[in-house]
């Protein structure tokens, strides 16, 4: 077992730092609260770790701020390492010791520990609203997924005198039989115990032992003349065993002697001063889970509250223990586990708090809580086993008033899959796709991780759009038929239209309750006309000097004009039944615009389509004749590909490799040995994979593509295709590269990147970088080539 943490100071500096920089490594987790089985926890996650400052490598740091990435490596049978990522934390107390220095870090559950009247959320409100109202204001990202009753309503606000967004966060993990916690992925995310599998185990059956036959369970085994008769029972698959832990080998175990079954789920609101106490009680009596002073369940609500938690845990069988075994960071909160001891007795239980350690044994209990819960503002409802004896906690409070915001994403976490080839510890790749030849170089960047991809427009330092693996996305510009949300945050918001839906609406209310504006499918209602004045600051470019202009805005009698006060103005109306754009003076001199056309003394447009344009510098329609034509950027074709474009330097203008000349004619000047030609090819074989395309060859360059058939490809194996030698028909030798090889890369199907190779013998390779590819029949790929034949 290895360590491959990654320290991000605040400073942004990331040193290396390995299993040897290491002379003490925990991580505790849990999902319950001390000595009680609890419903609704929301435990951070504590870090503990001593360096080896022997050699002062880490005394220059300032560990203020500081931010783990924590990941474990194990040794796999193959030789190969796997990274398991065991979290993100941050480092809240460091001490200097004479040779040593110890940490104390807390995963981002922390963040939640801010007051909750900072809360704006109106009520009532849907468990996934609070949740996600939670996450915006303390800066963490929730996966969605894992909650399962987001649509129950909380009727009226809490009393948030006294609460946390954590609390929050619990109460309504408790209403939907959850437990909270921060994911490997730095996300808040629900969850609970897998009892069914633990049914499973439960419901086996004993087959006694070698000693005495008469022991365990019997099964009648049928006759020989009905094999249908008889008892069946089917133990399952290995597979099955990825469900839970087994521990066997263990140091030390405090095992209780009986299991625990939930009879019932007993639920008490809270009384206020518009409402009663309310009980409901699912179940019978005997060990009877209580949920109280949950200030969201409400009155009226007690009811189906305790059905939906008593469906999940009535009837529900566990062990309570104790145990050390050999650490395995594989082994988390919240999993179930199969445990036999040293007599060979066999127990099911939970695990409801276990703390790994590197180099030592990890602890592991069903019940319990980290010694973190003693560090965070705690006022949420507890959950307690309710038995004959009476069970008083001692719990110690303290006040988190954290106003942090979460500094990095997903792409600083990430590993797995990569393009410039950056291999990875564990053999994955990371891909970066630049706009220079050297990443360092390079101010345009993807990059694609097992977890996200993403595009930096400034070298990498910000990640401005992406999206990760979980579906969230961050982009600029979204465009798309629909999108269902249960809430927007936007700063500008367009409704209706014809590239939109027709009939949006959108009212305005004054806070009396009138209406005071309607924007719908059947225009703007603003109750009136609009005006609005202000005053533009500009500079005299002559004199230098500020000038400040007013100006009016106003819609009324169906004209809308914006009017200086030296009478210019720009209008929309309708003159004679036809609609006209104004530029000018009131009176109607100047330029206009209408459905018939454009009159003006100097037209400045970065675009303009028309069948015909006439002035007194260009006359074009269909004739490549002009006295002058001034071209700043480039001649588009009828497709809209570029033809021709002008260099960054004076009299050089460029035609694009793929541009074919039938004639060129001019007055002065001589073209030489300039000669553009296609060459096809086709290389298919008989099951349908293969290669084709074309070589269009201008002077020395060469662009080179087509449309690959590839069958199934393993990660990272390559199909051959050979285009010169034993093939019919080869592709001539003046066009293969005449420098080793030219590479490119495409996607593929699934979002696989395959990388084209193209060699000076013809052959060429097509490699899937990507995750193992199946497929029943060839399927299409596209790719490009651009090299010189020199």
């Amino acid at each position: 077992m290895s360590i491959h943490d990654q320290y991000i100071f605040k400073n942004g500096s990331r040193p290396d730092i390995g299993t040897i920089d290491f002379m003490k490594y925990e991580i505790n987790e849990a999902v319950s609260e001390q000595s009680t089985f609890s419903i609704g926890a929301a435990v951070i996650k504590k870090y503990t770790a001593t360096l080896n400052n022997m050699e002062e490598k880490f005394s220059d740091f300032d560990f203020e701020g500081l931010d783990i990435l924590a990941r474990v490596g194990l040794l796999l049978e193959d030789g190969t390492v796997e990274i398991i990522p065991k979290g993100k934390y941050r480092c809240v107390n460091a001490k200097l010791n004479e040779s040593t220095i110890d940490l104390e870090a807390y995963d981002s559950m922390l963040f939640f520990d801010r007051p909750y009247s900072e809360s704006t959320l109106q009520y009532p409100a849907t468990i996934t609203q609070i949740i996600n109202d939670a996450c915006v204001h303390c800066q963490m990202a929730v996966d969605e997924k894992t909650i399962p009753w987001g649509g129950h309503i909380i009727k009226k606000r809490p009393d948030d005198k006294d609460l946390t967004f954590r609390d929050m966060i619990g109460y309504c993990a408790q209403i939907m039989c959850c437990y909270a916690k921060i994911d490997h992925l730095d996300k808040l995310s629900f969850g609970w115990y897998d009892f069914e599998t633990l049914e499973k185990m439960q419901n086996g059956y004993d087959g006694g032992n070698l000693a005495d036959y008469a022991t365990g369970d019997k099964l009648d085994g049928g006759n020989f003349k009905d094999y249908s008769e008889g008892d069946f029972y089917d133990s399952g698959s290995f597979r099955d065993t990825y469900e839970y832990h087994h521990f066997y080998s263990l140091g030390s175990q405090s095992i209780n002697t009986d299991d625990i079954i939930v009879t019932g789920i007993k639920v008490t609101s809270e009384k206020t001063d518009d409402s009663e106490e309310e009980s409901y009680m699912y179940g019978g009596d005997g060990y009877v889970l209580s949920i109280e002073k949950n200030p969201l369940i409400q009155t009226g609500d007690v009811q189906i509250v305790a059905s939906y938690i008593g469906k999940k845990m009535a009837g529900k069988r566990f062990r309570p223990l104790s145990i050390s075994c050999q650490s395995d960071p594989c082994i988390e909160a919240g999993d179930c586990a199969c445990v036999t001891d040293r007599k060979q007795r066999t127990f099911f239980s939970v695990i409801s708090n276990t703390t790994f350690s590197v180099g030592s044994m990890q602890k592991i209990e069903c019940t319990a809580e980290t010694p973190t819960e003693n560090n965070y503002t705690k006022y949420s409802a507890t959950t307690r086993l309710l038995d004959a004896a009476d069970r008083n906690t001692k719990r110690n409070l303290s006040n988190y008033d954290i106003a942090v915001k979460r500094l990095t994403d997903l792409m600083t976490q990430s590993f797995g899959l990569y393009k410039t080839e950056e291999v990875q510890e564990d053999g994955a790749i990371i891909f970066y796709m630049h706009n220079k030849p050297e990443i360092s170089n390079s101010s345009t960047i993807w990059k694609m991780t097992a977890d996200a991809f993403a595009v930096s427009t400034d070298g990498g330092k910000t990640w401005n759009a992406g999206m990760d693996s979980q579906g969230n996305a961050v982009v600029t510009i979204l465009n798309a038929i629909g999108v269902n949300a249960d809430w927007i945050n936007t700063g500008n918001l367009i409704v209706g239209g014809k590239d939109h839906n027709a009939d949006g609406s959108i009212r305005i209310y004054d806070k009396d309750g009138k209406i005071i504006g309607i924007l719908n499918k059947d225009g703007i209602d603003l109750n009136g006309s609009f005006h609005s004045s202000g005053v533009w600051k500009t500079k005299d470019t002559d004199e230098g000097t500020e000038l400040e202009i007013k100006y009016t805005v106003s819609i009324e009698n169906g004209s809308i004009r914006l009017e200086t006060e030296s009478g210019r103005c720009i209008s929309i109306r309708l003159i004679e039944g036809t609609p006209r754009i104004n530029v000018g003076y009131d009176d109607g001199s100047g330029s206009f615009i209408d459905s018939e056309k454009v009159s003006s003394y100097y037209v400045d447009a970065k675009q303009v389509n028309s069948k015909e344009i006439n002035s007194d510098n260009v006359s074009t329609n269909d004739i490549q004749v002009a006295e002058n034509i001034q071209i700043q950027k480039n001649i588009k074709g009828k497709k809209g590909d570029v033809v021709m474009e002008m260099g960054e330097t004076a009299y050089a203008a460029r035609f694009p490799q793929h541009t074919v000349f039938e004639n060129i004619t001019i007055n002065k000047g001589v073209i030489q040995n300039l000669t553009t030609s296609k060459t096809d090819f086709y290389f298919i074989g008989s099951g349908g994979a293969g290669i084709e395309g074309s070589f269009v060859r201008s002077g020395v360059f060469v662009v080179l593509y087509g449309t690959a058939h590839v069958s199934s490809l393993d990660t990272n194996k390559y199909m051959e295709i050979p285009m010169v030698e034993d093939v019919k028909n080869p592709v001539p030798d003046e066009l293969l590269p005449k420098h080793y090889r030219v590479k490119t890369t495409t996607n593929g199907p699934g979002g696989r990147i395959f990388m084209f190779t193209f060699n000076t013998k013809g052959l060429m390779q097509i490699r899937n970088c990507g995750s193992k590819y199946e497929t029943d029949t060839a399927v299409d790929v596209t790719f490009r080539f651009d090299y010189f034949l020199i």
